[in-house]
């Protein structure tokens, strides 16, 4: 045999590629939402006396406030308030969601950086004052898009 010939009518391949282009946007949701969740679940984590990621240990509490509150260690957690508004939109199509924010919490920003009335950074983001996720929490959020997307395949 000298020749092999196979002719492609047009239009044949578009179902296969809009079905891969299909397959790619529900893989691409489903690594985003793993991510996201995980992201949240170390930010939930890092509340209370021992956190799983943070970027630094948390100074103790001033004298004052350790009297008041009966210990001397932070936790960021008295009234759950700040905790409770953590939010989450894991199906946002640009990609999964984790925030705090000032205009729900008004101190949200300062414990994550510190700032007014002396008040040290606290972060309870896993996140570098340069912006970058810590190793500890990339690490765990590409894990778990792996496992989605290894998941997705197999349906």
């Amino acid at each position: 045999m000298d020749k092999f010939t196979v002719n492609v009518v047009g239009g044949s391949l578009q179902a296969m590629d809009d079905a891969i282009f299909l397959k790619g946007q529900e893989l691409a949701l489903a690594a985003q939402a793993a991510m996201g969740r995980t992201f949240y679940g170390v930010v939930m984590n890092n509340f209370g006396e021992a956190g799983e990621d943070r970027p630094h240990d948390w100074e103790m509490l001033s004298d004052a406030y350790s009297r008041k509150v009966g210990r001397p260690h932070a936790t960021l957690y008295v009234s759950g308030a700040l905790k409770e508004a953590v939010d989450k939109d894991l199906e946002r199509p640009q990609g999964a969601l984790v925030s705090a924010d000032d205009n729900d919490i008004p101190y949200a920003l300062v414990h994550q950086w510190g700032g007014g009335n002396n008040i040290p950074a606290r972060p309870y983001f896993p996140v570098l004052p340069s912006g970058e996720v810590t190793g500890y929490t990339e690490a765990k959020c590409v894990e778990a898009a792996r496992e989605a997307v290894a998941k997705e395949l197999k349906r």
